[in-house]
């Protein structure tokens, strides 16, 4: 995953042989900097609270930018969010709106920014795998993907092929109506 931060610097989620969060110049595509993240898998930005949010695994870090109009830009680790009563295997991160992240895994999480509070979505309780989610808390709606190991739709465990809809993350989902959707 990759975000675009201020000043022409680009930040990238590194999983595979990498397991951290790098910061790059995006004139020169040199890295400036490398944090560690355990499964790195998603980074966003958020410009009105100007923090950089981080998943990997179990965690959810935030991160503020450090000596920005330097030479030697860095990111300054502020919290780490434990997320695993909520939601494992962080995959994908995205913002909903300027105040609440919606964070999906194994199961899926709404993040509260201004109070720093989890919020479960019951809507995902019984998925794993989930791939990717976009959720619009002014119409209640949500598309999403998954892959579940022996539920893929593809060549590979991780693999799917549809995007699957919800007007209610919050209500819960049996698990046999989730693959007659």
């Amino acid at each position: 995953d990759l975000e675009l931060l201020p000043s022409e610097r680009i930040v990238v989620a590194c999983s595979d042989g990498g397991d951290a969060v790098k910061l790059f110049s995006s004139s020169s595509s040199a890295e400036l900097a490398s944090y560690p993240l355990q499964s790195a898998h998603g980074v966003v930005w958020s410009e009105k609270h100007q923090r950089l949010f981080a998943i990997g695994g179990t965690s959810l870090q935030i991160y503020s930018l450090n000596n920005w109009d330097s030479a030697s830009p860095s990111l300054s680790l502020e919290s780490t969010v434990n997320t695993k009563s909520f939601v494992t295997g962080l995959h994908d991160m995205t913002l909903a709106d300027e105040n609440t992240l919606i964070i999906g895994g194994n199961k899926a999480a709404l993040y509260d920014i201004p109070s720093k509070s989890l919020k479960q979505l019951g809507h995902f309780n019984s998925y794993q795998g989930v791939k990717s989610v976009n959720y619009n808390p002014d119409t209640g709606e949500a598309y999403y993907t998954y892959a579940w190991k022996g539920h893929s739709e593809g060549d590979y465990d991780w693999s799917s092929h549809k995007v699957r809809y919800t007007d209610d993350i919050f209500a819960a989902l049996d698990i046999e109506d989730r693959f007659q959707s």
